[in-house]
C-alpha cells in the first residue's frame, strides 16, 4: 500500500454531475504525471449521482459535504483533504490533455520564485465550436502581476492554474463569501507570496455552456470584481501595489459600464464611465488605445 505523500493533489468540485465528470476524471488518470491524488468534492448534491459515476474508479478519493458550501467551499475542503506540495483544480466538465501536469511542473520547477503556474486553453461552446484562449502581453502594462490587476479574463478557469500548497496556505484560503471571483481574489493574495508565471501552450479544454453567459451571472461577475478590488486592497499585503488602486478601480468602473451599455442601461453606463475617468484618465486612454493588444 502506498503510503508516500503525492507530489500533486487534483480537486474536482461538482454538483449534480452529469457524463462530463467521467471525462474529468479519465483526462487526469490518463496524466503522464503520476505521482498524484484525485480528490473529488460532491458539493452536497441532492442525489447519488457522484457517487455512481466515482465508484467505478478507485483512485478517487469522495468527499460528499453535508452542506453546499459553492464552487469556493468545494475547493476548500479539497485544499484541506489534500496531501500534496502542489495543488491543482480541474473543473467537472473540463478536461486536460494528457501531459497537462507535466509540462506545468516543468514551468514551476523552472521557476522557482513562482507559486502559481497557468497555460492556455481551448473554449467549446455549446455548437461545439473551438477557439482559443490565448494570453497576450499588453504593452500598457507588460507584467503580469499589472494584468491581474487591471483586466479579467486573464486566468479564465482555475482548470489551469497549478498553486504551491505552502504558498496557498500561507496566503489563505479561497473567500467563500464571492460567488464567482474568489479565484481572482485568490490570485491577488498570491502576488503577495511569490511571482505568477505563464506556460504558453494549450493545455486544458474549457466547455463553455448557455448557463454561464447568462446575463444574470455577468452583471454578478462585474459587481464581485469590483468588490473584490476593494477586498485585496483594504489587506495591509496589498502594499506594494497601492498605486495601482486608482486604475484597477478605473477597470473595474469601465468593465461595469460596458455590461450596462449591453444592457441598455445608458444612464448607469455613463455614470461609471464617467466615474472611471474620474478614477484614473490614464487607464481609460490606455485602454482605448491598447485594447487590439489585449487577449
Amino acid at each position: 500500500m502506498k503510503t508516500q505523500k503525492p507530489q500533486v493533489s487534483v480537486i474536482i468540485p461538482t454538483y449534480n454531475p452529469n457524463h462530463a465528470l467521467k471525462r474529468a476524471i479519465e483526462s487526469v488518470l490518463q496524466q503522464t504525471f503520476q505521482d498524484l491524488e484525485l480528490i473529488v468534492v460532491d458539493d452536497a448534491s441532492p442525489d447519488q449521482s457522484t457517487e455512481t459515476i466515482t465508484s467505478v474508479y478507485p483512485q478517487v478519493h469522495l468527499l460528499r459535504l453535508s452542506q453546499n458550501r459553492g464552487p469556493s467551499g468545494a475547493r476548500n475542503a479539497g485544499i484541506q483533504m489534500a496531501e500534496g506540495n502542489l495543488l491543482a483544480f480541474l473543473d467537472h466538465d473540463d478536461e486536460w490533455s494528457p501531459n497537462y501536469l507535466e509540462r506545468q511542473l516543468q514551468t514551476l520547477e523552472a521557476n522557482k520564485n513562482c507559486v502559481l503556474t497557468f497555460c492556455n486553453v481551448a473554449e467549446s461552446d455549446d455548437d461545439k465550436t473551438y477557439f482559443l484562449s490565448n494570453f497576450k502581453t499588453w504593452s500598457g502594462y507588460p507584467r503580469l502581476t499589472h494584468r491581474i490587476l487591471l483586466t479579467q479574463d486573464i486566468i479564465s478557469t482555475m482548470s489551469i492554474v497549478l498553486i504551491r500548497r505552502e504558498a496557498i496556505l500561507k496566503a489563505g484560503l479561497l473567500n467563500e463569501s464571492l460567488k464567482i471571483c474568489h479565484d481572482k481574489e485568490l490570485y491577488l493574495r498570491l502576488l503577495c507570496e511569490g511571482d505568477i508565471a505563464h506556460l504558453p501552450e494549450k493545455l486544458v479544454t474549457r466547455f463553455i455552456h448557455s448557463n454561464n453567459l447568462s446575463r444574470k451571472k455577468q452583471d454578478l461577475l462585474v459587481e464581485e470584481n469590483q468588490r473584490t478590488i476593494e477586498i485585496f486592497f483594504s489587506d495591509q499585503r496589498s502594499l506594494p501595489y497601492r498605486s495601482f488602486l486608482s486604475e484597477a478601480r478605473s477597470y473595474a468602473a469601465l468593465r461595469r459600464a460596458k455590461v450596462a451599455r449591453w444592457d441598455h442601461n445608458y444612464f448607469l453606463a455613463l455614470r461609471m464611465s464617467f466615474l472611471s475617468f474620474w478614477f484614473s484618465p490614464r487607464y481609460v486612454f490606455r485602454d482605448i488605445l491598447t485594447k487590439k493588444n489585449r487577449c
